[in-house]
């Protein structure tokens, strides 16, 4: 009879800790009329992977959709500072370095992270170039990008920057002039085969992209398309003679038969100094 009321009264003890000690947005947990709810019981039981391959892959997948929170859309900033300098807010905050017309200026984070931009809206405050090198990307982000006088863009490097963010590039096809997405590893063929689009472009770097095959025919079939854009930073043992071109048509390269991507562009880094003469970065 000792031991009972010694486990009883142990029991109410533990109850007793338990509702002291759990927060009130966590009483689903455990109620005390209840106690732990059927489906916490049933998540207990389940079998779950914790294999390293599949924690980093959940790691992973939640970092991804926060990158996509973080780049949405925000109505009350472009309504505050316009368009342009909404952009340039949400661009240096994030680690990019911003160029308006007529300023030889890039604006970018110090080391302290603060911006120097102005915080209200100015006329004629215009963006043309943007370096986003090295940023992480989503094609999200391309929301808050509603420019008209761009010129000048520089994805190189960036984490996340895949086909679907090059599908997103084709709302700069009546400016923009140079784009660079070297060493953007998850863009491929299909990508590149939509900067058709990009009618003025003239300037575009396509170093180090492993998984774009076939990159010397996809360099002859962009000069094809837009005859008066340069394609550079491609080693020289990867590309195909002029005499090749001729022989390319939908029938004869998987690439133009299989692009499902048809609004997409892409970017380059200016070797020339294109906005780069006596700018300070």
């Amino acid at each position: 009879m000792a031991a009972f009321v010694r486990s009883t009264k142990a029991a109410l003890t533990l109850q007793c800790l338990i509702q002291s000690q759990v927060p009130r947005r966590w009483k689903w947990v455990y109620s005390k009329k209840e106690g732990v709810p059927r489906h916490i019981l049933e998540w207990l039981h389940m079998e779950i992977d914790l294999s390293p391959k599949n924690i980093s892959f959940i790691l992973d997948k939640n970092k991804w959709k926060a990158l996509k929170e973080d780049h949405k859309f925000i109505t009350e900033r472009h309504s505050i500072l316009g368009p342009d300098l909404a952009t340039a807010h949400f661009m240096v905050k994030r680690g990019a370095k911003v160029k308006f017309v007529g300023r030889d200026q890039w604006f970018k984070q110090d080391k302290d992270g603060h911006m120097y931009l102005p915080n209200r809206f100015i006329p004629n405050m215009l963006l043309e170039a943007i370096d986003a090198s090295g940023m992480e990307m989503s094609y999200v982000a391309f929301d808050n990008m509603r420019l008209e006088k761009l010129r000048y863009l520089n994805f190189s490097g960036c984490q996340n920057f895949s086909d679907w963010c090059m599908a997103r590039l084709y709302q700069f096809q009546d400016t923009l002039e140079f784009l660079d997405i070297s060493e953007c590893n998850e863009v491929t063929e299909n990508g590149l085969a939509c900067l058709h689009h990009m009618r003025k472009l003239r300037g575009l770097k396509l170093s180090s992209l492993p998984n774009v095959k076939d990159i010397g025919l996809m360099v002859l079939l962009l000069e094809d398309m837009i005859p008066d854009c340069t394609v550079f930073g491609i080693e020289p043992h990867l590309l195909l003679p002029k005499s090749d071109a001729g022989s390319i048509s939908p029938e004869t390269d998987p690439a133009l038969r299989s692009n499902t991507l048809s609004t997409e562009a892409v970017g380059v880094e200016d070797s020339q100094g294109f906005l780069h003469s006596g700018t300070k970065t």
